[in-house]
């Protein structure tokens, strides 16, 4: 497992813990520019970048950065950027990508770059976002790498650096060009290993791992079965793809919440030794919905039959499930008719390389 690997491992945890996406505003702002590299006062060309005057802008001088203690930073061959020092934490702005305070000595030595001076702080930077950058989330002269936080390294995020700093980039996939044309950006996550239990030569893992931020762009909420609001959900792209689709089609159709029972979950199936779909982020489960009105829709209480349903709910719930199996967002469908174990919850699945089945 390399060292961004181990960090994400870290970070998640087996079973797809909370993850604090939301932005910090704790930031240093009497530092000078560490690193070497120092501001620039219009001496080079700013960087191609139609998100301007704010963290990860083009820049050709400070004055072009619309912000309290801002610094255009002259990186070699690329022009200027702006940027902020920070010491963990970096001030977001609406309407731009979210930013990131880069350990940049950590991420300098990992892959074996020359940073410069080693001084403990932080660089405020564009985290990758597919919206703002169709391709590889980044301005032109960056590309999409993985990083650490200052002062906190088990927080490892997608972020744009100098691509001609850079030994490793994310390559962009089908799935997340996918997903920027629907208008919804996802926050690519670095590949872990969680070992099965029971299981010594088995493994968990996720394909591409990314974060949805929630309530999905167009779509609905999500709680827990606690009824806990979720801030995200973690899996993988094409799964996650799958489930904004599915959330996109419960808004139109009244509802404003889905219930789940969760995504990533390192785990057998009940009563084998096989690996769950979920203990490759490729599964949720759906356990019912909160609508518009404030009325609850609950497979345990309201499902009927998914071939000859009765009743207007009833009629509801099979339309969903059939609906999004017949577009072909989910590979498999278990409802409450396929056996006992599932009479509470949809169990809904990416097979990768199998057939398709819904019971």
């Amino acid at each position: 497992m390399n060292m961004f690997a181990l960090l994400a491992f870290l970070l998640l945890g087996a079973c797809g813990p909370d993850i604090d996406l939301s932005p910090g505003m704790d930031v240093d702002e009497g530092s000078d520019f560490p690193w070497g590299y120092g501001q620039i006062e219009g001496e080079s060309p700013p960087i191609e970048n139609p998100v301007s005057g704010y963290i990860g802008g083009g820049c050709g001088g400070s004055s072009d950065c619309d912000y309290d203690n801002s610094l255009c930073l002259d990186l070699p061959g690329q022009g200027g950027v702006c940027s902020l020092t920070c010491e963990e934490f970096c001030p977001d702005r609406a309407g731009v990508p979210t930013t990131f305070c880069v350990d940049f000595d950590a991420w300098a030595q990992n892959y074996d770059v020359d940073a410069g001076s080693d001084s403990g702080e932080g660089l405020c930077l564009s985290q990758c976002d597919y919206q703002a950058f169709p391709g590889n989330g980044c301005p032109g002269g960056f590309d999409c790498t993985f990083t650490q936080r200052v002062l906190n390294p088990q927080v490892v995020r997608s972020t744009c650096m100098p691509d001609n700093l850079l030994a490793e980039e994310l390559t962009q996939s089908n799935c997340r060009d996918d997903l920027a044309a629907l208008g919804i950006n996802v926050v690519p996550l670095a590949e872990w290993i969680d070992p099965l239990p029971g299981d010594p030569d088995d493994d968990c893992f996720i394909i591409e791992p990314v974060v949805l931020p929630l309530p999905v762009v167009g779509g609905t909420h999500f709680v827990d079965g606690t009824y806990t609001q979720l801030s995200h959900l973690i899996g993988s792209c094409e799964m996650l793809r799958s489930a904004a689709l599915s959330s996109r089609d419960a808004k139109s159709n009244g509802a404003n919440t889905i219930v789940s029972f969760g995504t990533y979950n390192c785990r057998t199936i009940a009563g084998s030794n096989t690996r769950s779909n979920h203990g490759t982020g490729d599964a949720i489960d759906i356990a019912g919905f909160i609508m518009e009105d404030g009325s609850e829709i609950s497979l345990i209480r309201d499902w009927d039959s998914r071939e000859n349903p009765s009743g207007s709910v009833g009629q509801w719930l099979a339309e969903r499930v059939n609906t999004w199996f017949g577009n072909e967002w989910w590979d498999t469908a278990l409802t409450p008719d396929f056996n006992a174990a599932h009479a509470d919850h949809f169990h809904l699945d990416i097979t990768r390389g199998g057939s398709r089945y819904i019971n």
